[in-house]
């Protein structure tokens, strides 16, 4: 792994680049990785997804390597992390938990899931369907099922809403969000929507929300892909509340984000960028007195 500091001003209104104006480690993944897929926090520590080399890393919050687990299957489409605890998803098998020295064990049997979740008491649960979700938080279990273009959203069987594929779906803090991606026409903006009414959409080209993290709607961020529509070309991560809004400089088109937050710090994933070169996949580590520098407006 490699520490940079990169970026170019922008030329955006309101906005900064991370890496440049906003202080952040940076992690960089080896060839054919896509490092950056999928995020979680753990106690002082960042689980990163690379299922492009079936590879779950595990940084401090520096962006210096602890330790990873690798397997040749796609392991770190989806990571989960408590205290020191790392889980990883393998499709069409289930949930592992992962130690350092490269052992596992499977603690969920989910072989027809589409997507899972680790709920607030421990317990696993998964979703089936193409294009379904699921996220469990302190409101209950959420689910997005889809048939063909249009998706409902739904949290203990009542209809919250519909949205699009592929889109993400998070509790923040008590708040339930979703993205409405729109991923299937370009140029679309995009938009994430919660439950109480909250709404957000992006700009031309942005279709945001891919990833939505945050701890409370106050300062929760968002985002989509890489923007060729705006000028210059950009990957936008705004606030739900308001404020500075987060910027990616250099990604391939139309490469989708991650994003995780706990206790203020923040970690972006671009797992496209690189990608055909040296290396495939950028994790941006944003500590919490960078974050807060350049939060929500009260």
């Amino acid at each position: 792994m490699i520490l940079l500091l990169l970026g170019c001003g922008p030329l955006l209104p309101n906005a900064l680049v991370l890496g440049d104006e906003i202080a952040a480690a940076v992690v960089l993944g080896e060839a054919g990785a896509g490092l950056g897929t999928a995020l979680a926090f753990g106690e002082d520590q960042l689980a990163i997804g690379a299922p492009g080399l079936g590879q779950v890393v595990v940084v401090d919050l520096e962006g210096v390597e602890l330790w990873r687990a690798a397997w040749a299957v796609p392991m770190g489409q989806r990571v989960f992390a408590e205290g020191l605890e790392v889980w990883a998803w393998e499709p069409g098998v289930g949930v592992w938990a992962l130690e350092e020295g490269g052992t596992r064990e499977l603690v969920a049997q989910l072989p027809t899931a589409t997507d899972v979740d680790r709920c607030p008491g421990g317990t696993w649960v998964g979703v089936d369907g193409e294009g379904s979700q699921v996220s469990c938080g302190t409101g209950g279990e959420a689910t997005v099922r889809c048939m063909g273009p249009s998706c409902a959203v739904e949290l203990s069987e009542v209809l919250l809403g519909e949205t699009t594929p592929q889109g993400g779906l998070a509790w923040v803090g008590d708040a339930l969000c979703w993205g409405d991606a729109q991923l299937e026409d370009d140029p679309q903006s995009g938009a994430v929507r919660c439950a109480d009414g909250t709404e957000l959409w992006g700009e031309e080209g942005d279709h945001l929300g891919v990833a939505i993290a945050g701890s409370s709607l106050d300062g929760a961020r968002v985002a989509g892909v890489f923007n060729k529509w705006v000028v210059p070309a950009r990957a936008r991560i705004p606030s739900l509340s308001g404020g500075t809004t987060w910027l990616v400089d250099v990604a391939p088109e139309r490469s989708r984000l991650a994003l995780a937050e706990s206790g203020g710090d923040w970690a972006v994933g671009v797992p496209g960028f690189g990608s055909g070169q040296a290396g495939d996949g950028k994790v941006f580590i944003v500590p919490a007195a960078s974050a807060d520098a350049t939060g929500a407006q009260p």
